[in-house]
């Protein structure tokens, strides 16, 4: 079986510039790569990887979705694995097109080994009812896979009966992508980077006072460069916090220290103009921003929760802070703007060997491709 090429059917709800999304066309790409035959089941319409996508010749399938919850894609999903088609195994990425995949696979009577994944914070106040209560049909999955330690923990220890299927696979990244590059030279103001959507979660509003201490009680200047996800089409409640954020920024006399900036395909291209990565993130599983950071050789200043400590290692590719203690945040600026050039050439060093380390996408793809061989060497006895 070691040798055998797979054929994956992969499902999510479409294939955005999201986290997830970017994830699995990265592990699509990467299985194509070797060799195996991979195909896309989604059920709204986005171009983002379009290119990419034509370029490895992976075939995308968009499922006519009317309804908030749809029978079509059930069926959609019952009839691919119902047909003559060979499919050696089902992945399917976030709560809803799990539970599709589940529903689809259980109308199919199919035992093609289904895994799918979870991707959002256990602590994710976000996380709606039907998203929990989908939890129960995670019964009818074989594995169970999140993307950080955190959230296997959590997730073994609410549902110990499961805790066997549930298996830590972290992130990818493209390293073709994102390459190390020299550091910019010392000078204030320091050139702090951070990527996300607006929102309380990703903690804004702990690095804007952390801007305003480093200034009061440092005497060092900094400015951030926010690279706002879904900028500038937000959601009301975006929007709401988005004129809240702004008004704390002009209260403190920070605004030629922020700049909102649009989301862009090409962050890679970004990253060299920065000193370092900022991310106060509190909720989430295991966050791209930081992993590309680390591999484009970029210094990351991060709040001490989640994975984030096996992600940094104080003074040794980043320094980490007391989550949501905006002196803390400023207190690590502060020590990165006092290291020597070397020292910080060390940590950019440090930073890239590390994400080489651990986030290879052939890696990557290999756990998963492990994953699913095993499944069906047990099915076959």
């Amino acid at each position: 079986m070691a040798a055998d090429k797979l054929t994956l059917l992969l499902i999510i709800d479409h294939l955005s510039s999201g986290g997830a999304q970017q994830q699995l066309v990265l592990l699509a790409r990467e299985l194509t790569r070797f060799g195996h035959r991979v195909r896309f089941l989604v059920y709204r319409e986005q171009a983002y990887h379009q290119s990419l996508l034509e370029q490895w010749k992976i075939p995308v399938e968009v499922v006519d979705k009317r309804d908030k919850f749809s029978l079509a894609v059930v069926n959609r999903v019952a009839e691919i694995l119902s047909s003559s088609e060979p499919i050696n195994g089902v992945l399917a990425y976030l709560t809803a097109p799990s539970l599709y995949a589940i529903l689809g696979r259980l109308k199919a009577r199919s035992q093609v080994p289904l895994v799918i994944s979870e991707r959002s914070g256990p602590n994710n106040p976000n996380r709606r009812f039907w998203q929990r209560a989908s939890e129960f049909f995670w019964r009818f999955a074989d594995r169970i896979v999140v993307n950080s330690h955190h959230m296997g923990r959590y997730l073994q220890n609410k549902h110990p009966r499961l805790a066997d299927r549930i298996v830590t696979i972290w992130n990818g990244v493209d390293l073709d992508r994102f390459r190390p590059s020299p550091l910019p030279a010392a000078a204030e103001p320091w050139l702090l980077a951070a990527v996300g959507q607006i929102g309380t979660f990703k903690q804004p509003e702990c690095i804007i006072r952390g801007l305003a201490h480093l200034r009061d009680e440092f005497r060092v200047m900094a400015r951030v460069d926010w690279f706002a996800r879904r900028y500038p089409e937000l959601t009301p409640s975006e929007q709401q916090e988005f004129e809240r954020l702004n008004r704390l920024i002009g209260e403190l006399r920070l605004t030629d220290q922020w700049r909102w900036l649009p989301e862009t395909k090409r962050i890679e291209h970004e990253l060299p103009r920065y000193h370092a990565l900022v991310h106060a993130s509190v909720v989430e599983g295991l966050p791209n921003a930081v992993c590309e950071a680390l591999a484009c050789g970029r210094p990351v200043i991060l709040s001490d929760t989640l994975d984030h400590p096996l992600l940094v290692d104080d003074n040794r590719n980043g320094f980490l802070f007391e989550k949501g203690s905006p002196a803390a945040l400023a207190e690590a600026i502060h020590r990165l703007a006092c290291l020597d050039n070397s020292s910080r050439d060390r940590l950019a060093n440090q930073a890239a060997e590390f994400a080489h380390r651990h986030f290879a996408p052939s890696t990557f793809a290999q756990h998963y491709l492990d994953l699913f061989r095993n499944l069906l060497k047990k099915q076959q006895g």
